[in-house]
């Protein structure tokens, strides 16, 4: 009897194991091929990215707004920000987008400016 509880305690523990790494891979998916992976970005260029929407905020700016998206890919976050916008329309967390266009670096942090967007 013994020998099969820690049977199950061991699958359980397994179980859980894969449980977790599944939900992490949903949330910071792999770049696929042909786009960079968000960690690699450390100077300024024309890139395609893709990653998961964390997070979503409209920031005032002055007498307009900007729709900032959180991006995550299992290399690292990225900020997008959308100038004159307070959504898009099928952009929740949650999504999988692809987006294409200049990036910079704020604080260390990559950043892209209105950039091209695919929801995937």
């Amino acid at each position: 009897m013994r020998k099969l509880r820690d049977l199950v305690k061991g699958r359980e523990a397994k179980d859980a194991s894969a449980a977790e790494e599944k939900v992490k891979a949903y949330g910071r998916p792999k770049p696929p091929a042909g786009v960079k992976p968000i960690g690699s970005l450390t100077e300024p260029g024309k890139v395609a990215v893709e990653g998961r929407v964390r997070a979503i905020e409209i920031r005032p700016v002055e007498q307009n707004s900007v729709l900032a998206l959180e991006i995550s890919d299992s290399t690292g976050d990225l900020t997008a920000l959308f100038y004159g916008r307070s959504h898009i329309a099928g952009v929740i967390c949650g999504s999988l987008v692809l987006l294409r266009g200049p990036v910079g670096i704020r604080d260390g942090h990559p950043v892209m400016i209105n950039p091209a967007y695919e929801i995937t």
